[in-house]
């Protein structure tokens, strides 16, 4: 069986969904290769009996003959810095050339989605975590036309939690069968090494403007700790349980919805207590550290769950040509 990641980085990088693909990666089955591609690279899909698509966040621009189209498009996007509308300018362009090469694919396409894209504001901003309901951003829904079309040529979507789930749902029309699977974690890495007696009598806040809301420090306060605040990725690795060790407590309280927050699981492996928002995805599992423990089991039992026969809209009638969605 020969499988593709479809990655916007290396699987090398620090970030979360990196981890967990590699996780996933040392964890195939007997019988299963995985080879990994980056998002803009090209491809020989044939080669391939299942495609998973993670995260589509290539340096790419739309074709010449669209740039204005998308310009005009985007600056009608409320506060987006440049950085930022390049960044989603490219994971649109991204997703519509995939949805694209997907035509007439006859394997097997999984959707394993990472973050909240399918918002012009790409960070879940127009979701209201307590109550579940969607709430006005600013934006239109061409993106999420972009990526409904993507997820309907797909056949099955994964989600990290059920906070995940529900919120891509309430911003998407989704009709393809749907797992929830939890990131893996090494829990012979992250696990309880020093008594609480031992530890500073503090919350440890690892973040960085987007991971941390106004109101993240006061929450550290009322549950009765002082906060230490360390910049997002300013810890290697492989020294965060010893960090995680150091303190009683950990603070996530962001700004973005994240969609499962793997810091909150790598805490409570450590021993901390928590101190989530509900706009943390891992809180919204019964048991955070077990769906970490069933995820390579669940996330490989999802990717041989192949189909009998591909998605038949991959093979519908096309005149290829790029839908105009920034009208």
């Amino acid at each position: 069986m020969r499988v593709l990641f479809v990655h916007s980085a290396p699987l090398s990088g620090l970030g979360g969904a990196e981890i967990s693909l590699r996780e996933h990666l040392k964890h195939a089955p007997a019988g299963v290769t995985v080879e990994t591609v980056l998002p803009e690279q090209p491809v020989q899909l044939d080669r391939f009996d299942i495609v998973v698509l993670a995260n589509l966040r290539p340096i790419a621009q739309p074709s010449a003959g669209r740039q204005n189209d998308v310009k005009r498009w985007m600056w009608k996007q409320l506060n987006h810095s440049p950085l930022q509308m390049l960044a989603l300018r490219s994971e649109v362009a991204s997703a519509e050339l995939w949805c694209r090469r997907l035509r007439g694919y006859r394997g097997y396409v999984i959707k394993s989605e990472r973050d909240v894209h399918p918002c012009a504001r790409r960070d879940g901003r127009c979701i209201d975590a307590a109550t579940m309901r969607r709430t006005e951003c600013g934006s239109d829904r061409g993106v999420a036309r972009v990526f409904e079309r993507l997820y309907s040529l797909c056949d099955a979507v994964q989600f990290l939690s059920p906070l995940h789930r529900r919120a891509i749902n309430l911003l998407v029309n989704i009709d393809v069968p749907q797992y929830e699977i939890a990131p893996p974690l090494d829990l012979n890495h992250f696990r309880n090494c020093t008594p609480a007696a031992m530890r500073k009598n503090a919350a440890l806040l690892l973040a960085d403007g987007i991971r941390s809301s106004p109101t993240a420090e006061s929450r550290a306060r009322e549950a009765g700790f002082e906060v230490e605040r360390l910049e997002y990725l300013s810890v290697p690795y492989e020294r965060m349980p010893a960090l995680l060790n150091q303190y009683r407590a950990v603070v996530m309280d962001p700004t973005m919805l994240h969609a499962f927050g793997r810091l909150a699981a790598e805490a409570l492996a450590c021993g901390c207590r928590l101190l989530a928002s509900e706009r943390v995805g891992a809180i919204s599992w019964p048991d955070p550290l077990e769906a970490c423990r069933q995820s390579n089991t669940l996330f490989w039992e999802m990717v041989m769950n192949k189909p009998d026969r591909p998605n038949p809209r991959r093979f519908q009638v096309s005149d290829n040509r790029l839908v105009r969605l920034w009208r």
